[in-house]
């Protein structure tokens, strides 16, 4: 086994577990006693946290002739752990009672999501640029700047409108990611 498989089965299992958590969530929301079932900026955040780790898998692949240090399995790594909490905010695994809709859940949880998310976009687009010297600045860095300015602006702006925009922009902006600069074979 070389050690980028080492790697990547540890980022694969937290991966998995990530999108685990996601789904569970959303068959919990599904069998709850909720008030409210459906709140699109949950859902869009769903699927931009479903999706996030599909494409932050398939992208690893770029790494798997790099000189690993523990700096780089560390980098590597703390990008599914913090995806992973994500999740548990998105979908924890009890929903407080204090809680009878999404959009009340949504609430708490707005700002200590977008900051992990940020997180989770600043690791994911610097280890191009740390382990493999690839240039900052390319078709995939506009779309997360599109994203940290959503989130940047979802952070500050509370209101019932801006949360859906932001959720749609970050989900929009996933997708051309994955069309644009994924959509073609790894290798």
């Amino acid at each position: 086994m070389s050690f980028f498989e080492f790697v990547l089965v540890l980022a694969s299992v937290i991966y998995a577990l990530a999108i685990a958590q996601l789904l569970a969530g959303a068959s919990r929301v599904s069998q709850s006693d909720l008030e409210q079932r459906f709140y699109l900026p949950h859902a869009a955040w769903i699927s931009v946290l479903f999706l996030g780790p599909l494409l932050t898998w398939w992208s690893l692949w770029a790494l798997r002739d790099i000189e690993w240090t523990f700096a780089a399995f560390f980098l590597i790594i703390m990008q599914p752990v913090v995806v992973y909490y994500a999740c548990s905010l998105i979908a924890p695994t009890e929903w407080p009672k204090s809680v009878s809709t999404l959009e009340e859940q949504f609430s708490r949880i707005r700002r200590p999501l977008m900051v992990t998310y940020l997180i989770s976009l600043t690791l994911t687009s610097t280890d191009g640029v740390i382990l493999l010297g690839e240039p900052f600045w390319h078709t995939g860095r506009y779309f997360h700047l599109v994203m940290v300015t959503a989130l940047f602006f979802g952070f500050f702006v509370d209101r019932p409108k801006t949360r859906s925009i932001v959720a749609l922009l970050l989900l929009s902006a996933m997708v051309f990611i994955i069309v644009v600069r994924f959509w073609t074979p790894a290798g």
